[in-house]
């Protein structure tokens, strides 16, 4: 799994079979008009992360 920060910046999170992108935008503009949107996405990637065993 690889988190990423930043502008345009996409984390990955790998489970056996699938790999999860999460995407940030790469705009101000775009933070700032969909901020709800990011802690939504931030949420799942928390989800997503807190269910992969210890050591993945």
């Amino acid at each position: 799994s690889i988190l990423a920060c930043g502008a345009g910046a996409v984390s990955k999170v790998v489970r056996p079979g699938r790999i999860d992108r999460v995407y940030n935008f790469k705009y101000p503009y775009e933070y700032i008009g969909q901020f709800s949107d990011i802690l939504e996405r931030k949420g799942e990637l928390e989800g997503m992360l807190s269910a992969l065993p210890a050591g993945e």
